[in-house]
């Protein structure tokens, strides 16, 4: 009655509509309270000891390989009212329906980059022997000396240069400069003969 009068057919039709919300959920809360009233009266004494029973040998009836996964996720629907994951302490906070609540500390799973992660030694010789070697040769240097690549396998040319790359080492090339060094075919280039003669 205190809606403005150009605005009081909009607040007519929300009333109607709240009216019949109501109407409905006391027709669905009826409805639960005679489903529990037959639930309870087809009941026996043994049914319901069973179902206690289920309820006390929780961790038997969710461990049993008969139980299938469906089965408990809907236990754990049934159970479980929310989870807080707090990642800065990395802990769950689950609450239970019944209002209990659990704190557990969980370690998350490592990327697949941090499992297999290049170890620091096979870096730092990588580094020092690009002073002096080619991929392949350095790839040969490591697996004489026992090195491995972040998965485990021997280290080739490729996952040489892949080191290189991820860790931002500096270019053979760079570090040939600084040392005065030219490359086979600037030195072809420079003496105006082919490559395979400085080769040779």
């Amino acid at each position: 009655m205190q809606t403005r009068p150009d605005n009081r057919m909009a607040a007519d039709a929300l009333e109607a509509e709240w009216n019949a919300k109501l109407r409905a959920l006391d027709e669905a809360q009826r409805e639960r309270e005679r489903g529990r009233a037959e639930l309870s009266q087809g009941l026996d004494d043994e049914q319901r000891q069973r179902i206690l029973g289920l309820a006390s040998n929780f961790p038997r009836l969710w461990n049993d390989p008969g139980t299938p996964h469906r089965e408990r996720k809907r236990m754990a629907r049934l159970l479980i009212e929310d989870v807080t994951i707090t990642k800065a302490t990395r802990s769950l906070g689950v609450r239970l329906r019944g209002g209990a609540i659990r704190q557990i500390a969980w370690t998350p799973d490592l990327h697949p980059s941090h499992r297999h992660k290049t170890g620091d030694g096979v870096v730092t010789e990588v580094d020092r022997l690009m002073n002096d070697h080619t991929y392949g040769e350095i790839a040969a240097i490591l697996n004489q000396r026992g090195y491995r690549t972040g998965h485990g396998h021997t280290v080739d040319p490729i996952s040489v240069r892949v080191v290189k790359v991820n860790y931002a080492l500096k270019p053979r090339r760079d570090r040939l400069r600084e040392r005065r060094l030219l490359a086979a075919l600037e030195i072809a280039t420079r003496f105006g003969v082919s490559d395979d003669t400085v080769y040779r």
